[in-house]
């Protein structure tokens, strides 16, 4: 049986439809696919922005008309380039499961020297969505090396994402230069991954600074990261035949994104992100907003199930100054090019600022960006199994994570079962009056480590019900106290 695979004609798209195509082909050995490349209204005007564009489906009109008229018998999408309405008679017959559904921007070599010299920092993307929400954050998250911080501008840019890494090559000043580009993770890594787009991504790619944008400050478009496959509602055969690489838990979190999406009017020109996720800690997922629409509202919020919990509470991270003092400890790193820091206070002065640096969350990253470190991304507060796969993705080109340098303190050595783990500092008990007293008086006590779990577990009233955040912290307690930890976001 011979299929057509219709597809935008972008070395993208075409990766994207390969792996349609590869994985249809593992399933389904016996039939055949030819792909029938469709040049869109989006991408012969790459000059207006995208929420200029006067017409609806400006990446999947036309591709549309020829599903529905058979020239074609199924299209491959970007999902985030669907609207929320599509037309009468096409049927959504697949979602693959997404990959990654991050933000990146790749930086040029020079932005060291104009950060030093307080210049102001060029973003190119044509999102409202990032021209709303990176600003702010790359004014904290860059490395603080001038006198003043980070001044960030962003300006509209389009085309192939070969072409937006090109403006990122050209020399400072010249008409089409940009200090950084924004782009999406997952296409980063399909190209890459890609026989006949991997040389020219890997040129493109070659000396530039990577920050990957964490979810929680910077989530996604709604359904970024995942494909979508769709056919005519009327073609039964192939829908049969596609069916077969639908995952349905992707599909669940995407229509709860696109809710969130229709909420507000729909439509490209909104300025927030949205991201629904699984943690392993949490018996729920969680769905993420940042940012504002399109007409300034903020609409940002962090949605998940959580029960009202007895007051007072006692939370561990405004008291962990009065529990523990902090000694730093003299530590050999490990000859490597990537580290962990599983807090701030675990960098070491001595740490070169060449390293390939990720830490466990925003806090840490503001810290150590103020200090002049370059942070490539982080855990969002979620655990490293949360940031694992983001780190062994060979787009980033990290070392193997055995090789890593993993930077904690001296009693959490032992729960790392990857990397090099080194102690840099050690915890030392130092529990003042106030903060033992407010313990023993809490009916909700919330952990912010495990190591002031295992300090102070035993002031707690017998009838406190114990929470912490979702990670190693979770992971750890909840085998100390099986069935009775409750985890928290905030």
């Amino acid at each position: 049986m011979k299929l057509k695979l219709g597809t935008r004609t972008s070395q993208l798209a075409m990766a994207q439809s390969k792996l349609v195509r590869d994985a249809l082909l593992k399933v389904h050995p016996d039939i055949e696919i030819e792909f029938v490349g469709v040049k869109t209204h989006g991408d012969k005007n790459q000059k207006v922005p995208l929420w200029q564009l006067d017409v609806v489906g400006a990446f999947s009109k036309e591709i549309d008309e020829q599903v529905l008229n058979g020239t074609v018998d199924f299209a491959v999408h970007s999902l985030k380039d669907l609207g929320t309405e599509r037309p009468k008679g096409l049927t959504t017959a697949a979602i693959p499961m997404r990959e990654n559904s991050r933000d990146a921007i790749l930086f040029a070599p020079h932005i060291l020297d104009k950060l030093a010299n307080d210049e102001e920092i060029i973003i190119g993307t044509s999102a409202p969505r990032r021209m709303e929400l990176i600003p702010a954050f790359l004014k904290e998250a860059l490395p603080q090396l001038g006198s003043k911080p980070p001044q960030i501008k962003t300006i509209p840019t389009r085309g192939t994402v070969n072409t937006r890494l090109s403006r990122v090559r050209q020399s400072p000043g010249t008409d089409k230069a940009v200090d950084g580009a924004a782009l999406a993770f997952a296409g980063l890594s399909r190209l890459l991954a890609d026989d006949e787009s991997r040389n020219e991504a890997t040129d493109l790619l070659s000396g530039l600074r990577w920050m990957v944008m964490p979810v929680t400050v910077c989530p996604g478009a709604p359904g970024q990261g995942a494909m979508c496959v769709e056919a005519h509602e009327d073609n039964t055969a192939v829908l049969e035949i596609l069916k077969a690489i639908h995952d349905p838990v992707t599909a669940q979190q995407i229509d709860i994104e696109r809710a969130v999406l229709l909420e507000h009017g729909g439509g490209c020109h909104q300025k927030f992100g949205v991201l629904t996720l699984a943690l392993p800690t949490l018996n729920n997922p969680i769905t993420i907003i940042q940012g504002k629409t399109e007409d300034g509202k903020d609409v940002s919020d962090l949605r998940w199930e959580a029960s009202d919990l007895p007051q007072p509470m006692w939370d561990g991270r405004q008291w962990n100054d009065k529990i523990f003092e902090f000694n730093t400890l003299p530590a050999a790193l490990p000859e490597t090019s990537a580290v962990f820091a599983a807090s701030a206070r675990a960098v070491p002065d001595n740490l070169s600022k060449d390293t390939r640096l990720w830490v466990s969350g925003t806090s840490s990253w503001k810290k150590l960006a103020a200090k002049g470190y370059w942070v490539e991304g982080c855990a969002d507060g979620f655990g490293f199994e949360f940031i694992k796969p983001t780190l062994q993705d060979p787009v980033l080109d990290l070392p193997n994570l055995s090789d890593w340098a993993i930077l904690t303190h001296e009693a959490a050595l032992s729960t790392w079962n990857v990397g090099q783990p080194v102690a840099t500092y050690r915890l030392i008990e130092n529990m003042q009056d106030d903060a033992l007293q407010n313990l023993k008086n809490a009916k909700t006590i919330y952990w912010s480590s495990f190591s002031q779990f295992q300090s102070l577990h035993q002031h707690a009233p017998p009838d406190a019900i114990h929470t912490c955040g979702p990670g190693k912290t979770a992971e750890l307690i909840g085998k100390a106290q099986p069935g009775q930890l409750r985890v928290l976001l905030f």
